[in-house]
């Protein structure tokens, strides 16, 4: 009998809760006219172009060589070296943004053309 009684309170929610969706505001949908709806695609935005400026001082940039060895000249040893000494001067994060700037996590990832530059960026970091 326990079930009859909890399937006769269910349908009185049930019908309660009927009553109680028919006295709020009905709203209608045209589920049809969703369907049929034409959706434009999102326009891109427009690209600004680059207007040629002349500037009285143009600004130069350009990466520092150290003046004192050729690429052919720094090994890796001396990389590993400026690195230590980077780490014990300024810290982990000093480091890693150095080797960041060349692309890199770790000193083994770095050619050989830039070890010379890893080590001036060591010493001027």
């Amino acid at each position: 009998m326990a079930i009859e009684n909890v399937l006769q309170e269910l349908t009185a929610a049930v019908k309660e809760l009927a009553v109680a969706l028919k006295a709020q505001p009905s709203t209608t949908i045209n589920v049809e006219a969703h369907r049929t709806a034409k959706v434009e695609a999102p326009k891109p935005a427009p690209t600004p172009t680059a207007q040629p400026t002349t500037t009285a001082n143009p600004v130069v940039t350009a990466k520092a060589e150290p003046a004192e060895a050729s690429p052919s000249e720094v090994s890796y040893d001396q990389v590993k070296a400026a690195i230590t000494k980077l780490v014990s001067v300024k810290g982990n994060d000093a480091a890693a943004a150095v080797l960041a700037s060349f692309g890199v996590k770790r000193g083994p990832a770095l050619a050989p053309g830039q070890y010379a530059a890893v080590v001036a960026a060591c010493e001027a970091a």
